[in-house]
């Protein structure tokens, strides 16, 4: 374009048999804003049979310029990641969060001058940066090793000391960068030559002729080159930020709701005969509040004993849940009570006892279902309405009306 920016770039590599090739469009209809800002551009992958196309969206926001805010990639099948960039007021890049296929989140600090001094990554890993004169000297901690900018690092190395005068006479108008930059090769060591002469000046005051000043025998660089007076580039701090598409999680298994209607009615009919045996056992004693409370919660419990034995059968549940043992019973009782106290338990009972038809019986054990998620929800144990528990309940009621007989439920 005629304003610089590409429009097209095009990489290959061939790995034997192979060819992998990588084309990204920045030019197509929309992609770059009024303002010059790249709002859109596709990158279209092949490597032998994988084929794809990433789709990769920007917003902005604006400071002194215009800085990215979000990074969008999309491809078909696939879930879009995002990467998202947080701002200081004074418009310093304090934070970057990636979701999707890679996701991290890095935040960095900044200071006066708007350098980026640290770099925290969410594992713990942390790498601080240090400065002179806006060019970065040095940088250490757990991310990566230590590092000294190649002219400050020579200083230390006994092996690359050479012969340096150890002397310089001062003319009027000298600096002491500029006696750096002359013996050295490098401005920026001006500091050595004041530590040993004992000066409190700056780097480019000017001295007074006459003096003369001693050089400490260390080793510089012997010309500027590109190691020596790297620029500074944020980039390279920050890292990679484009995001990636995330693979959708598998498909469940489709067997999966019949298995768990499987475990809901053994549950049910298990609560069902557990506790019309309870309420034998009580007699009379089962009407009453407590008495339902404790029939009820002993059917509450050996439902929840056979529904978790068959759901780890089955595989759906991985270990048995004393928690969900406890809140069973704890429901069950609070249900029981009720349903005593509201007489649906012995109009199930009589209905049981006189040869009522299966709809009565399947009635009744529905209202039993009602009372009791709605206590389990009152109590937090339930979240929702199930209507698959209110078809077993009623299975469980038919069931025990045809091979419990006669015989009292809860």
């Amino acid at each position: 374009r005629g304003d610089g920016k590409a429009v097209y770039q095009s990489s290959s590599e061939q790995k034997g048999s192979v060819l992998t090739t990588q084309k990204i469009f920045f030019n197509d209809v929309g992609d770059i804003d009024s303002q010059g800002n790249q709002l859109k551009y596709r990158m279209e992958y092949k490597s032998g049979s994988t084929t794809f196309t990433n789709t990769y969206t920007k917003t902005y926001a604006a400071f002194d310029g215009y800085k990215e805010l979000t990074t969008t990639v999309t491809r078909p099948g696939m879930n879009p990641g995002v990467t998202t960039h947080s701002y200081t007021e004074r418009g310093e890049l304090k934070q970057i969060r990636a979701t999707g296929g890679t996701a991290f989140t890095r935040q960095l600090a900044n200071n006066r001058e708007g350098l980026i001094t640290s770099r925290r990554e969410n594992s713990g890993k942390v790498q601080n940066y240090v400065y002179f004169q806006g060019a970065e000297v040095a940088s250490f901690g757990n991310a990566n090793a230590p590092e000294l900018a190649n002219a400050y690092a020579m200083t230390w190395r006994s092996d690359y000391v050479a012969s340096r005068p150890t002397s310089y006479p001062v003319s009027a108008g000298d600096t002491l960068a500029g006696i750096a930059q002359l013996i050295w090769g490098d401005s920026r060591m001006w500091y050595l030559i004041a530590d040993a002469n004992g000066l409190a000046v700056g780097a480019n005051d000017p001295l007074e002729g006459g003096d003369t000043l001693r050089i400490p025998a260390v080793a510089g660089s012997t010309k500027n080159n590109a190691t020596t007076f790297k620029p500074y580039d944020p980039s390279d701090i920050i890292g990679n930020t484009t995001p990636n598409p995330k693979a959708p999680p598998p498909p469940k298994k489709k067997c999966g709701g019949v298995l768990q209607a499987i475990v809901l009615v053994v549950a049910v009919v298990a609560t069902v005969v557990t506790g019309g045996a309870a309420a034998v056992a009580l007699g009379g004693a089962a009407s009453t509040f407590l008495g339902g409370a404790a029939v009820a919660a002993a059917g509450a419990v050996a439902g929840s004993v056979a529904g978790q034995l068959t759901a780890m059968a089955t595989g759906l549940q991985s270990e048995f849940s004393w928690s969900a043992l406890g809140k069973s019973a704890l429901t069950g009782a609070l249900t029981g009570g009720l349903l005593n106290g509201l007489g649906i338990n012995s109009s199930l009972n009589e209905a049981l006892k006189s040869g009522a038809s299966y709809g009565q019986v399947a009635a009744y054990s529905i209202a039993q279902n009602l009372v009791g998620q709605g206590i389990a929800h009152a109590v937090g144990v339930q979240k929702g309405f199930s209507w698959a528990s209110v078809v077993a309940s009623a299975v469980g009621g038919m069931f025990d009306m045809r091979f419990g007989g006669s015989g009292s439920v809860t």
